[in-house]
């Protein structure tokens, strides 16, 4: 059982514009028989100065580092977290698991009772449910 290697990746296709603007990427490997690689984007970019490639992370002189460098940590946890529960499960991960959990999470879709649980659930007070 192999462990999933996740990193943040500035300007993965080393392609920088005019602009000197890249996007960062998350890049997901998994080893083994079947080598899976997955690059997700972030949504994020930053000027090449302001990306540190050792530590994989905005640098603290940009405006709103933190903030940005929570939402690839994030990103990074949620990856991290569904490792876990596939591991506990004593499960290995496929590439068509890795690529659902994926596709849920870049879309943001998920489960009219997800959906329901995280959203409408809460809304709903004693008081105001009528049968």
């Amino acid at each position: 059982m192999h462990k999933l290697k996740i990193k943040a990746v500035f300007n993965r296709r080393n392609k920088l514009g005019d602009s000197i603007i890249a996007p960062i990427h998350i890049d997901l490997y998994l080893g083994g028989n079947n080598p899976i690689r997955k690059f997700i984007h972030t949504g994020i970019e930053v000027r090449t100065e302001e990306w540190d490639s050792k530590l994989g992370i905005v640098f603290s002189k940009v405006k709103d580092s933190h903030h940005l460098n929570k939402l690839i940590q994030d990103k990074i946890t949620a990856i991290r977290d569904f490792e876990y529960t596939m591991l506990t499960k004593g499960e290995t991960m496929t590439s068509t698991q890795l690529e659902n959990f994926l596709l849920g999470f870049e879309t943001g879709n998920y489960s009219f009772l997800e959906f329901y649980k995280k959203e409408i659930n809460p809304s709903l007070k004693w008081e105001n449910r009528t049968n």
